[in-house]
């Protein structure tokens, strides 16, 4: 029997929250099948960014996931208590970068669509500050 709240979640219930979150384009990448190891015991995907890398918004934390050449390389853990604000700056060809700010930690991810590092963004400050919904659309959510 499973007890909600303490196991992990498995790849297969991972990929159904991603599914409906409506992203079933990044179903295949390398960070999302390492998920299961990085989630913890009922913890939800509530919003995904993808660049180099994954922010994985959840109920409890924001996590940075990298991998190269395979192998899972980076991986940030970010308590929403501890950020102090996100930031998006539009880019280019080479997409949007997120910004993470915590202390004494800045965290980066680059080559984001531009509308997704907005999305993502406007989610992650609607959390941090305890609002339902954020209305930003500046640089600075």
């Amino acid at each position: 029997m499973k007890l909600p709240g303490y196991l992990k979640p498995s790849l297969e219930e991972i990929e159904a929250q991603i599914k409906r979150l409506g992203r079933e384009d990044i179903l295949g990448v390398r960070e999302i099948k390492e998920l299961p190891n990085i989630l913890l015991g009922g913890e939800v995907i509530k919003k995904l960014a993808r660049g180099r890398g994954i922010l994985v918004a959840t109920n409890r934390r924001l996590i940075y996931a990298k991998s190269s050449w395979g192998t899972l390389d980076v991986i940030q853990s970010f308590s929403y208590d501890k950020i102090s604000s996100v930031q998006y700056e539009p880019g280019g060809l080479e997409g949007a970068r997120i910004t993470v700010y915590t202390e004494p930690t800045i965290a980066y991810i680059e080559e984001v669509t531009s509308q997704q590092a907005l999305e993502f963004c406007n989610y992650v400050t609607a959390l941090i500050f305890g609002s339902e919904q954020s209305e930003g659309t500046q640089e600075e959510c």
